[in-house]
């Protein structure tokens, strides 16, 4: 595991960010990481002022936890940017750096700057510049907090499968993501590089690009596209002058000027470049659809994978990232002669997942679940069919229901339509306050509070007894009372507790069961009940006023009084003491009843109305969340609160959303999601498969989830919490506890149904993991399993491990490199096949033999399949049980910029499609540097081509057209005696040079990108050969220059001319004043002359004083103000090289006349060591 800092730049990068963010979300959620940790920073760079890369259900960068830089202007004009810019390097005297390049005529570029650069990298490249000091700020803030002590904690305590260890040394990886075809991020990424390398601890060596080509916006309407090409065109030749550090001067010299100076290094700006295209792999196999959407998200989910593993990314930079010595360079002769054939190369990266794809099923059923639950709130009084209102409905099942909820709140049911007396009688003394309870209270009560006071009887005399008992009752029937009235309120507290628990038990009963609209009517009905009948009936009975207690009954007194003695004294006594506990019990019964009807009068107020509330309020949350549109859901992270984006039972198609991307393989296909969903619920909702059909199970399973109450043989609990009580009940009456006596607060109740999305969605997630049942089953299949075939019959398991191979097959076709190459390119410069390498993840089939041996099988019988592929798969095998993806990187072996024909096809088929009036505007505002740092080329390279163009001329093997200049400039090819084609028309034609005929050779030099489009023409390659003719008419040695006891070829072929005047071609050279008679002396001093005077021009007109030696001081020599950078032609950015170039050849032309002098076959001179020969 190691830290990464992503930067998107331009369009293509921020949606690829975008979609590499949600797929790490899904990927980290699975492992209970509910964001993306602080040692991943992501970074969006553009153009508009607010990010405008909004994915349909993802959202952009910004919106996910990301940052955005955008570096337009919040209003004005191009041209008032334009001016700004250019005063500041003026100031630094810089402004010829952007001479030749930037616009002409700011004043006429009315795009709008704010919202983007109109495909023009030109002024993309301006608006940058611009705001260098905000992007390296924002980037260096960046790749700060990857070093924070939080981020270091955070990354350390990750257990993530698969990431691995975290060290904190490793140096973060940096990973750019633009375009090559845009105006905004491909004319800022390679800035983006550059001010990265100036960041503190941030190692060029670990930056890897990765670049959109052309193709990718194929499927664009052809107006929605026009510069694309030609921009990937300008981005390939400044990528390769990168490469090469030709670009390094102008890239250094611009930044510092603009205050980048701190840290500033001229060499590599990023370790490698990876082409990504519309077409993958040697066979040219459109990804997916082939849309921008498509491709984007497939790179991102191999961005993603390659982030979320440790060996992944330690096998990248290993082998992809660094020069791999098993990769045969190019041969250098054709493209890149005299640059490093490691910095040269380009990789590939393609990448594909084979998985289970069930983790996206358990998500559908829980959302479908959920959704199912939230239709069953809302609307489940309603009867499918039925034509009547929805309140009439809910009536009518509340009436259905009534006498069940009755018996449930253990309230009176009515005998007929309402409640009579009678009924609430019977209700209180068999329900209520039932007559057992009532005897055993009061029987206690007057068994402690009289029988003790009875005096004896036996042997009395009866009036005296009856005396005496009436003084005791009288004395004691206070306390009696009072004891009876204590006991009731004991009962009501105890009762108003019960009642709150059944009135709950009821409402969720409710809810779950018919939905919160049955649940209110419910609760209307139970207080209607209460207020309207049971209170006024309880208050009757009460009105009978109190029953005597205490007292001796008349009936009684009157038989004892005519008695004389009592005789039977015991008998008396207990015949009284049951009379004494009747009156006890009347008493107590309508001290209970008081306090029943205070307790319901409370409970009417204090419990119902909030419950009402809570109700109302729940609904309104789901008719909210059923009305609201849709917005970011996600797709590799298809976890979402939202109800609209859940899928329905009333639509069995699968939401595309649980589509997966085209390099994702799954066994589980999202076209089966819909019926293993019904199979599953008829297996959870039954005690045993089959048991019940699809809508009983559903059913069941639907109101268990709203409760988050089921059955649990083993794991986790259920969780429960449809209603919670928010604050106690405690009516103002009962002011004290009973029991404890302590001081009691009166409080209204309150409650919250939790039932909003996020919720239901909650429990329906826990419901749908339970172990070993249904669902849990099936999703926690391995691939492992899935091949042994844990769950299947025996017959099934061949079908099963067909499956695998066939689909571990396609995995692999779909890991090919996201960029296509033309085979014949790479076998000529590279001498060898192409050859695909992947790199696996664990893949769980070692040691089971027939599903292994078929893998190596298939492997084997790709011929496009490097060797070493089957080593890698052999050590990735593994017998893990719980594996349910395997991930497969494909990578080519690093390659030649040439090879990659969905860079350059596009371009070569565009330059050859367009008109000539039409040809202006293709390469209008393409150009972003001067052409030292915008040609494919290392310096030395371009230098041999400057000194070849002049030696061509002098050698009579260069032809200039002439007027109109319709003609191709030619260059002699002495092994097939005919003369070779530049690239016609040019790029900058000569209607637009501005230097007059000074500007042929940057022109032609510039068309060179011309050459490198059309490499891919038959016969292959052919398009360079006028180039490399034109370098080795200077210098032939093959692929770098002569060194050594190696000569330029240059030296030996002026010393023929000068020594015999003729030229290969039979054309005279360009020297003036030059003619067949001429000798060897006029031969060389007229050319020593025009090569002079062609240096002078370069160095006092177009280069800076001093720069080179040069003496400066002329037109072009310093730009100091945009009008004259407006005007100045190509021919100063090549001025530094005709002056170095023709320096050296002068003196190259000294050495050949002199050989000429001594006879022309004399060769090199002699060395001033003794020749001994070669030892």
């Amino acid at each position: 595991m190691r830290k990464f800092l992503v930067v998107g730049c331009g369009g293509s990068g921020g949606s690829t960010l975008a979609f590499m963010m949600d797929q790490l979300k899904s990927e980290l959620a699975a492992h209970g990481v509910d964001s993306i940790p602080a040692g991943w920073q992501f970074v969006h760079v553009d153009v508009p002022t607010a990010p405008d890369t909004d994915i349909a259900g993802i959202g952009t960068v910004f919106q996910q936890g990301g940052d955005y830089i955008g570096t337009g202007p919040a209003s004005g004009s191009y041209s008032i940017l334009d001016n700004a810019l250019s005063q500041t390097l003026n100031q630094a005297s810089a402004l010829g750096e952007i001479g030749t390049w930037a616009p002409r005529e700011p004043e006429r570029i009315h795009t709008p700057i704010h919202s983007g650069a109109g495909q023009m990298r030109a002024v993309g490249r301006m608006i940058t510049l611009s705001k260098t000091n905000e992007v390296r700020s924002g980037l260096e803030r960046a790749f700060q907090r990857l070093n924070l002590v939080e981020t270091n904690t955070e990354m350390a305590s990750l257990n993530v499968p698969g990431m691995g260890d975290f060290h904190q040394a490793d140096p973060p990886m940096v990973l750019v993501v633009s375009s090559m075809a845009g105006g905004a991020g491909a004319s800022m990424a390679l800035d983006v590089c550059r001010l990265l390398s100036l960041i503190p601890g941030v190692t060029p060596s670990m930056i890897g690009v990765f670049m959109v080509a052309a193709d990718a916006f194929d499927g664009l309407p052809p107006a929605a596209r026009g510069g694309v090409r030609a921009n990937a065109l300008a981005m390939l030749g400044e990528i390769v002058a990168a490469q090469t550090t030709a670009a390094a001067g102008h890239d250094t010299a611009t930044l510092s000027a603009l205050g980048q100076k701190n840290g500033l290094q001229p060499g590599l700006p990023f370790a490698r470049v990876f082409p990504v295209g519309r077409f993958a792999g040697v066979s040219r196999t459109m990804f997916g659809d082939g849309s921008q959407n498509t491709l984007y998200r497939g790179l991102g989910r191999g961005l993603a994978a390659l982030m979320l593993s440790g060996k992944a990314s330690g096998d990248f930079i290993a082998y992809d990232l660094t020069n791999n010595s098993t990769d045969k360079p190019a041969l250098r002769d054709t493209f890149g002669w005299g640059a490093s054939s490691e910095n040269l190369a380009w990789g590939a990266f393609g990448f594909a997942s084979l998985s289970m794809g069930r983790d996206r099923y358990s998500e559908y059923a829980a959302q479908r679940l959920a959704r199912t639950a939230v239709d069953r709130l809302r609307l489940g009084h309603m009867q499918p069919g039925s034509t009547a209102s929805s309140i009439d409905q809910v009536n009518a099942l509340a009436d259905s229901q009534w006498s069940n909820i009755c018996r449930a709140m253990e309230l009176p049911v009515p005998s007929g339509v309402v409640i009579n007396q009678n009924d609430v009688q019977a209700w209180f003394s068999a329900s209520a306050f039932t007559r057992e309870d009532a005897a055993r209270i009061s029987n206690s009560i007057t068994d402690e509070q009289i029988v003790p006071y009875i005096p004896q009887a036996g042997g009395v005399p009866a009036s005296q007894w009856l005396g005496g008992l009436r003084q005791r009752l009288h004395e004691r029937k206070p306390a009696l009372t009072n004891v009876a009235v204590e006991a009731a309120y004991h009962w009501g507290y105890g009762y108003k507790d019960h009642l709150l628990a059944r009135f709950t038990t009821v409402v969720e009963d409710s809810i779950s069961q018919f939905g919160l609209p049955y649940a209110r009517i419910v609760v209307d009905r139970i207080e209607a009940l209460i207020k309207e009948q049971l209170l006024g009936t309880l208050e009757t009975m009460a009105a009978y006023g109190v029953p005597p207690v205490a007292a001796i009954p008349q009936q009684f007194e009157t038989e004892i009084a005519m008695m004389k003695v009592i005789a039977n004294g015991q008998a008396v006594i207990d015949r009284l003491v049951d009379m004494l506990r009747g009156q006890t019990s009347n008493l107590l019964q309508l001290q209970v009843g008081k306090t029943m009807s205070t307790v319901l009068s409370a409970f009417a107020s204090e419990v119902v109305g909030p419950m009402r509330e809570a109700l109302s309020e729940s609904l309104t949350i789901l008719d909210q969340a059923q009305a609201a549109r849709p917005t970011a859901v996600g797709l590799a992270n298809v976890a979402t609160n939202q109800y609209s984006a859940w899928p329905s039972d009333d639509n069995l198609s699968v939401p595309a959303r649980f589509d997966v991307a085209d390099n994702e393989i799954l066994i589980t296909e999202s076209k089966t999601f819909s019926t293993q969903y019904e199979n599953d619920i008829v297996e959870a909702g039954s005690a045993g498969a089959g048991q019940r059909g699809f809508k009983e199970g559903q059913w069941l399973v639907v109101g268990q989830s709203i409760r988050g109450l089921w059955p649990v043989a083993g794991g986790d609990l259920a969780p429960g919490g449809l209603m919670e009580q928010l604050t106690s009940w405690q009516p103002a009456e009962f002011n004290r506890d009973p029991l404890t006596a302590k001081p009691l607060t009166p409080s209204r109740a309150s409650f919250h149904v939790h039932v909003a999305p996020a919720e239901l969605l909650y429990r329906a997630r826990k419901f749908v993991a339970r172990k070993n049942e249904s669902f849990d089953k099936f999703c926690s299949l391995s691939l492992r399993e899935y091949v042994r075939g844990t769950d299947a019959r025996p017959s099934e398991i061949p079908e099963r491990q067909r499956d695998v191979i066939a689909k571990f097959n396609e995995t692999l076709n779909r890991a090919v490199p996201l960029i296509s190459v033309n085979r014949e390119v790479v076998q000529q410069l590279h001498t060898d096949d192409v050859k695909y390498r992947f790199k696996f993840s664990s893949v769980p089939f070692g040691e089971l033999d027939e599903v292994s041996a078929a893998l190596f099988s298939k492997i084997a019988e790709n011929d496009d399949i490097a060797e070493e592929t089957a080593a890698i798969l052999a050590q990735a095998m593994t017998s893990e049980d719980k594996v349910q993806r395997i991930d497969i990187f494909g990578s080519y072996r690093n390659y030649s910029p040439l090879v990659f024909d969905s860079v350059l096809a596009p371009v070569a088929q565009q330059w050859a499609g367009t008109s000539l009036p039409e040809r202006k505007s293709f390469w209008s505002q393409r150009r972003s540097r001067p052409l030292a740092a915008s040609l494919p080329m290392g310096d030395e390279e371009r230098q041999a081509l400057v000194s070849g163009w002049f030696v061509a001329q002098i050698t009579g093997r260069l032809r200039l057209p002439e007027p109109p200049y319709t003609s191709a400039v030619e260059v002699w090819d002495e092994e097939n005696k005919r003369w070779s084609q530049f690239p016609n028309p040019l790029l900058t034609p000569p209607s637009q040079f501005l230097a007059k005929s000074y500007d042929w050779l940057p022109a032609v030099l510039e068309s060179y990108l011309l050459a490198v489009a059309n490499t891919h023409q038959t016969p292959v390659l052919s398009s360079m050969r006028p180039y490399n003719l034109l370098r080795s008419i200077y210098d032939g040695s093959i692929e770098e220059p002569a060194s050594g006891l190696f000569e330029i070829s240059a030296v030996d072929d002026l010393a023929q001319w000068i020594a015999r005047g003729q030229t290969k071609s039979g054309m005279a050279g360009r020297v003036p004043e030059l003619t067949a008679n001429s000798t060897m002396e006029e031969r060389y001093e007229n050319t020593a002359k025009w090569l002079t005077s062609i240096r002078d021009l370069a160095g006092v007109h177009f280069m800076e004083p001093e720069y080179l030696g040069a003496p400066g001081g002329g037109s072009f020599s310093k730009i100091q103000n945009r009008k004259a950078a407006s005007a100045t032609p190509l021919f100063r950015d090549i001025a530094p090289d005709i002056f170095a170039s023709l320096g050296i050849l002068l003196e190259h032309l000294e050495i050949a006349y002199k050989r000429a002098l001594s006879g022309p076959e004399s060769g090199p001179d002699s060395m001033s060591l003794p020749d001994l020969g070669a030892f």
